[in-house]
């Protein structure tokens, strides 16, 4: 007759399972042993026709022994190390591999380990790899909330408090201490998540990384669980040494930090910063859980106190255009960045840098010179400004025109509340009112921050040819934002070796620019823009009509003659009481030079000169290697 193949079904009721099954989180028991020793071995055979099997374990270990199994001699705390010469490594192998023997209508040969000692060392190995990768499975998962005993013992265990600094103004931080915060949020961020809601953050619930991670989370996970016990600041948790603001920066929460602290390694690596050198950022130098509200009266704010320390020179970082819907220059959207703007515009010593995080590399403008470039152009004239105009090469209109389209009551802010009284505080009115969205002192305040950046980036546009209608709009806009900044004080521009078009032209723009009332004090650098004489009457003739004081560096303009500064003096406004002039390597003679810092004493100089005698104009129209024609006056006595 031919044989049967039993079914399945009919192999579970020959071996049931029930006994045979390993439980949950067995696999820990499941390892296999260290190399057993011969005499250590037992293999037992259990026939396919003697019944029940008998064997009942847990992973590969032998919990229990009834019939075969008891008849044969197996007991509990033996290993099953092989069935039909394969190793078993779980539970799961033991079963399919007696299932198939019985399926087969044949005996199953299956070896024990039965030294208790070996099986006992295994087990405690199994039972450390399965604690371990339980231990590194949870450390995977994202904690509930910033209270977790797991991350505060890793927040405390790093940042263990140092000591209190009395004065906000000396809790600032260096690079060295930034880059081992940063250091360790980019360790651990992988466990945070944003809590913000979706209204709130478009990463509402994502758990971070160093990529996304802004300074709102930073707050969240690091700062604020780390500071609380000790109500101190971070820096406080990082030295008890007072460290003085060499530069306070002003910068949006919701950048990533990581933008953030490769602008002001920007900064350091290009100003040449010595590694002493600290930044006053609001987040680590103020001392978050007791943070009072000091919108009320700004000359006791903190960020006040830390300008002053460090002689009113800031650090704004700026966005060179993350994406369509952010940038460029988003932080200018963020009502605190306008606020710590505005709180200085008075300041006549502030020294603005901007830097602007664009890939590859963020790049820094400044309102002057870097002392590398100062001593290029000493060495050798014009070398500073290609250097400086080489280093801010990647501005774009697009980041310049945002600078100038700053609207305060468009600006926004986390808190509701805090919008609410900083718009109140520009307005003049109760902070705890409602705002006005639309008020006379925004539109004044709004025109002064225009004009701040228009100062800072006017040489950027008008030294550029305009070949193309964006850019000839961009000098319009930022000549009429200028001139509407009425409310200034004093003026610096510069329009050193612009040569790049006819000198006439850029008069022309920065005529154009002066403000007409309110400007006092001005100084204007014109060093080597080929100037002729007939030039300088209409720049005289230009000027504001209240100025008082202007300083006018001239150095570097070959053709530029005593007729040339006789008319530009007689040319000058009525209040003006003091002049400088820079006259190096001009046609100037020595007996006007020595009069170039004494605006009476020039005029003296002047009526001397007409005393002498009748003056014969002699013109020439001279060709130039520029396929430009210009007169050159010779005037000799007569």
């Amino acid at each position: 007759a031919t044989a049967m193949r039993p079914s399945h079904a009919a192999a579970e009721l020959i071996i049931p399972g029930a006994g045979g099954r390993p439980f949950s989180g067995s696999a820990a028991l499941a390892a296999p042993c260290r190399t057993p020793r011969r005499d250590s071995h037992k293999q037992v055979e259990f026939g396919h026709a003697a019944g029940d099997h008998g064997l009942h374990w847990e992973g590969t270990l032998v919990v229990g022994a009834s019939g075969q199994a008891q008849k044969l001699g197996v007991k509990p705390g033996w290993k099953i190390h092989k069935i039909d010469g394969r190793a078993v490594y779980d539970g799961n192998d033991i079963s399919m591999r007696l299932q198939e023997a019985m399926w087969q209508w044949r005996s199953s040969h299956v070896s024990f380990i039965t030294d208790t000692s070996v099986v006992r060392a295994a087990l405690k190995e199994a039972r450390i790899a399965a604690t371990k990768a339980e231990e590194e499975r949870v450390a995977k998962l994202a904690f509930e909330g910033n209270t977790d005993h797991v991350h505060m013992t890793q927040v405390t265990e790093q940042f263990e408090f140092q000591g209190y600094i009395d004065r906000p103004e000396e809790r600032a931080i260096t690079l060295k201490q930034l880059h081992r915060v940063i250091n360790f949020a980019k360790e651990k961020c992988h466990r945070w998540k944003d809590t913000a809601t979706s209204e709130e953050s478009r990463t509402a619930g994502v758990r971070l990384n160093s990529e996304i991670m802004n300074m709102y989370h930073l707050h969240h996970w690091l700062i604020m669980p780390a500071t609380i016990e000790k109500t101190c600041s971070f820096v406080e948790l990082l030295t008890n040494q007072r460290q003085a603001a060499d530069w306070c920066v002003s910068h949006w929460w919701g950048e990533p930090v990581i933008e953030l602290v490769r602008c002001i390694e920007c900064q350091a690596n290009t100003r040449k910063l010595q590694a002493s050198s600290a930044w006053w950022i609001a987040a680590f130098s103020i001392r978050q859980a007791s943070a009072q509200d000091e919108v009320s009266d700004p000359s006791r704010h903190r960020l006040m106190k830390a300008m002053s320390a460090a002689q009113f020179k800031m650090l704004l970082v700026l966005d060179g255009g993350r994406d369509e819907n952010l940038g460029p220059a988003y932080a200018l959207n963020r009502l605190w960045c306008c606020y710590e703007l505005a709180m200085f515009l008075d300041q006549p010593k502030l020294c603005l840098d901007i830097a602007v995080y664009k890939l590859p590399k963020p790049f820094l403008i400044t309102n002057g010179f870097t002392e590398i470039e100062e001593d290029m152009e000493m060495i050798n004239n014009g070398a500073g400004y290609k250097a400086k105009l080489d280093r801010e090469k990647e501005v774009s209109l697009e980041l310049i025109e945002r600078t100038l389209e700053i609207k305060i009551q468009s600006a926004q802010a986390s808190v509701s509340t805090e919008r609410n009284r900083i718009l109140n505080y520009f307005a003049g009115q109760d902070l705890h009112l409602s705002p006005i969205e639309e008020h006379g002192p925004y539109e004044k305040l709004n025109k002064r921050l225009q004009g701040l950046f228009a100062a800072l980036f006017w040489r950027r546009v008008v030294c550029s040819t305009a070949k193309d209608a964006n850019t000839h709009a961009a000098q319009q806009r930022i000549t009429d934002v200028l001139r509407g900044d009425t409310w200034r004080k004093s003026l610096d521009l510069c329009l050193s070796y612009c040569v790049v078009t006819a000198p006439e032209e850029k008069l022309a723009l920065l005529a154009r620019s002066l403000p007409a009332a309110g400007i006092k004090g001005l100084r204007l650098d014109l060093k080597g823009l080929d100037l002729l004489d007939e030039n300088l009457p209409a720049l005289g003739g230009s000027l504001p009509p209240g100025l008082e004081e202007l300083n006018l560096d001239l150095s570097f303009n070959a053709q530029i003659s005593n007729f040339g500064i006789t008319n530009f003096v007689n040319a000058l406004p009525a209040k003006m009481r003091e002049l400088t002039l820079g006259l190096s390597q001009t046609a100037v003679t020595p007996d006007f030079q020595d009069h170039r810092n004494c605006l009476e004493g020039l005029r003296q100089q002047i009526i001397h000169e007409a005393q002498k005698g009748s003056v014969c104009n002699v013109v020439n129209l001279c060709p130039s290697p520029d396929r430009r024609v210009f007169v050159k006056n010779v005037r000799e006595k007569i």
